[in-house]
């Protein structure tokens, strides 16, 4: 697989370490790392080995997968199972495991053995980090590239910063599942059976509903006590027009370079100096002229016409402006594998994934794509009011 030299690919890693191993005797570091060894080999019986690429990390290892990722899936919950089993028996070893998908560099060590290094394995031990004894944690890459196949394996724990100062996304690993596991010998039915729901689980569930149910009651009635507020206000109509005008959001780095126009209206309200009302009634209250006499000018003025003059913004003080035109803007959607930061026109929008779409102004952009030291994608894109432009790119 290294013959032809050193390249660049995307990985799972499953990154695992044993918990309190460098607190421990000598002798007890020994003999967990035993056990974990016989626990790695059993955890990686099904897999090729020139499918895998096994570093030993001192308290655990690091096992980059090069073929399916859900290789990288079963070897983890085997890992995890096996290190609980034996705990159990009061001769285990508490387990950690962290699995992320993403870039590695398939290189050799000083000894001529295969080794990998990369931001792919790096992220996966921070992921590790992250978990707590007997738990696999999975990153948002891995969780996109599996979840198909066993959307109800995974718990989503949100956001976590490491320190680095680097946020990650990650999911909790159940504890069975039946789409995790492999047709094996080793394979009985108490460990593909789904865990029984207790008694305590069935009351969190009751409670959990509840309040879902409070807040969804609480969102309705903010969202409909300003109508009311408008309707009892007699400004019904303003309110309606303005919710049929409202457009999505563009990012706000991008907004204030693309302001909105405010057009002026050309008529002027009933009844307002210089209206044609206004005029009409003034016409109708003045004397007409005798016949023979020239008229006066409107800027003129006498003591005997009684006539007055009228400033000349005094016609156009009714107009009143209407409301800014929104900013005409297209939706654009992002598939990056396995993850890169969105530059528009220079300026981070965010990273992908998680951002998946956003809308920008119509027009052509600046799109720059960035992923550490791969190379970035730079493109110019055209933007449409209606059609999706697509942005899709793979890091190698």
């Amino acid at each position: 697989m290294l013959e032809s030299g050193s390249r660049t690919t995307n990985s799972s890693v499953v990154f695992a370490d044993i918990v309190g191993y460098a607190k421990s005797a000598v002798a007890e570091q020994i003999a967990a790392k035993e056990r974990f060894h016989a626990a790695l080999t059993s955890a990686l019986a099904e897999t090729a080995v020139d499918e895998r690429i096994v570093l030993d990390t001192g308290d655990g290892a690091a096992i980059s997968f090069l073929g399916s990722p859900g290789d990288a899936l079963l070897a983890a919950m085997i890992l995890r199972d096996s290190a609980r089993a034996a705990t159990e028996s009061g001769a285990g070893f508490a387990l950690r495991v962290g699995v992320n998908l993403g870039p590695i560099k398939l290189t050799r060590d000083a000894q001529g053995h295969p080794s990998v290094v990369g931001d792919g394995i790096n992220v996966a031990q921070r992921i590790m980090g992250f978990a707590s004894p007997h738990q696999v944690v999975v990153s948002r890459s891995f969780y996109d590239a599996v979840a198909d196949d066993n959307p109800e394996l995974f718990k989503y724990e949100g956001s976590r910063t490491d320190r680095h100062v680097r946020e990650h996304e990650i999911y909790v690993v159940g504890e069975t599942s039946r789409a995790g596991r492999r047709e094996s010998p080793r394979a009985t039915d108490s460990e593909v059976l789904d865990e029984p729901i207790t008694e305590q689980r069935k009351r969190l569930l009751v409670i959990g509903a509840l309040l879902a149910l409070l807040v969804f009651g609480l969102a309705i009635a903010v969202l409909i006590q300003p109508r009311k507020d408008a309707l009892r206000d007699g400004v019904a109509g303003a309110v309606s027009t303005n919710s049929s005008t409202e457009r999505p959001a563009i990012p706000p780095s991008v907004a204030a370079e693309y302001p909105t126009s405010a057009p002026a209206s050309d008529t002027a309200p009933s009844g307002t100096p210089g209206s044609p009302e206004s005029l009409a009634a003034t016409s109708a209250a003045t004397p007409s002229a005798p016949a023979g006499t020239k008229p006066t000018p409107a800027s003129e003025t006498t003591a005997s016409g009684g006539a007055t003059s009228m400033p000349p913004s005094a016609a156009t003080t009714g107009n009143t402006s209407a409301a800014p035109a929104p900013l005409p803007t297209g939706l654009v959607s992002f598939q990056i594998q396995p993850w890169g930061e969105v530059f528009l026109n220079g300026k981070s929008i965010g990273v992908s994934p998680p951002l998946k779409q956003t809308r920008l102004p119509v027009g052509k952009h600046k799109i720059e794509i960035k992923n550490l030291t791969l190379a970035p994608l730079t493109q110019t894109i055209e933007v449409s009011a209606k059609d999706t432009t697509i942005v899709k790119h793979r890091f190698q």
